[in-house]
């Protein structure tokens, strides 16, 4: 059974955040985003197994998206080139001699230079927690907000939402993996351009059928803006 949550990920505040946590905590998987598919906007994204590039050299170099369509223009690599896919073909940082760089160009669909950009990245573990946050870098000065969690099967699982002024073809994001346990196993990106105002946080939220809802706020809430890093 599928059912309806708005995410309300507009504010920075933990009361604005807590819908958002809580439809982690109830989804069994990442979220359907309601306006993937329509005019204007992009989905890409790999799954469990599917990280290791064009050769099989333990290294994320331009792996072919499993989620969505290939996109002109995307790319998906990493920097420095030391190895942090597990033997399953899945991101795992354990054992890095030091951070990586996940390294995109995130591809759009929309009005160079007018209206209104929102990119929106999902992430989750195979199962268990991340074992650390990813670090997301800055789009054109603006961060993300960000939130983490535990999904109804025991997984991490992260949302991530940029909101960008105008539009380019293609953003370049880095985010930073800590070389402590980072696990991720599957990786959705959503674009979406509007000429009048960033997208909606309504979304379709994948549940077990046993499961009950429970109160909001009832779980711990991990929750940022990302703002600046020193270089």
């Amino acid at each position: 059974m599928k059912k309806m949550f708005c995410l309300a990920l507009a504010g920075a505040f933990v009361t604005q955040i807590a819908s958002a946590q809580f439809a982690i905590n109830s989804s069994s998987g990442l979220f359907a985003l309601s306006y993937r598919g329509t005019a204007n906007s992009t989905w890409y994204g790999w799954g469990s197994g599917s990280f290791d590039g064009l050769t099989n050299d333990e290294l994320i170099d331009n792996p072919a998206p499993t989620f969505g369509s290939t996109v002109a223009g995307l790319s998906f690599t990493q920097s420095p080139d030391h190895d942090i896919l597990s033997s399953g073909n899945n991101i795992y940082t354990g054992g890095a001699p030091g951070n990586t760089d996940l390294l995109f160009a995130l591809p759009t669909s929309g009005t160079s230079g007018s209206g209104f950009t929102t990119i929106i990245l999902q992430g989750k573990t195979a199962f268990g927690p991340f074992g650390g946050e990813p670090l997301f870098g800055l789009i054109n000065g603006t961060s993300a907000t960000y939130i983490s969690g535990l999904n109804a099967t025991g997984g991490g699982q992260f949302w991530a939402k940029f909101e960008l002024a105008g539009n380019q073809p293609i953003y370049n994001l880095t985010i930073t993996l800590a070389n402590t346990t980072i696990s991720i196993a599957e990786l959705q990106i959503d674009t979406y351009w509007s000429a009048t105002g960033f997208a909606s946080d309504t979304a379709v939220v994948p549940e077990p059928s046993s499961l009950a809802l429970v109160g909001l706020g009832s779980f711990a809430v991990v929750a940022w803006k990302r703002r600046s890093r020193q270089a």
